[in-house]
């Protein structure tokens, strides 16, 4: 969800954090076998406009790679959509994990 409102954390992210290959094949390496690797998503906050409050009271420490400009115009757009959310209807936000379960070999 974050990455809807802020795309530029995309690509910042994909330089901060290793991928899914770099981390099977270090484990790998290290004499482990994958068994399984998956893929959920949870809610993080019950509504768009309850995500919306936290990003301004507990934003999360990403942020800091993002311009001034940038964090500003993701909090814009996630500001419209939490006003466009239905107060009678509120959509859970989901936000994604992957999780690879390893194995000695």
């Amino acid at each position: 969800m974050v990455y809807d409102y802020w795309p530029h954390l995309r690509t910042i992210d994909e330089q901060r954090f290793p991928s899914e290959n770099n981390v099977v094949t270090d484990f790998a390496a290290a004499g482990f076998a994958v068994r399984e690797i998956t893929s959920f998503a949870q809610p993080v906050t019950t509504s768009v406009r309850e995500y919306h409050a936290r990003m301004i009271d507990q934003p999360q420490s990403k942020f800091t790679y993002l311009t001034s400009e940038q964090f500003k115009e993701g909090l814009q757009r996630l500001a419209a959509a939490a006003h466009a959310e239905p107060p009678a209807h509120p959509a859970p936000v989901m936000e994604r994990y992957d999780v690879a379960v390893l194995c000695l070999s």
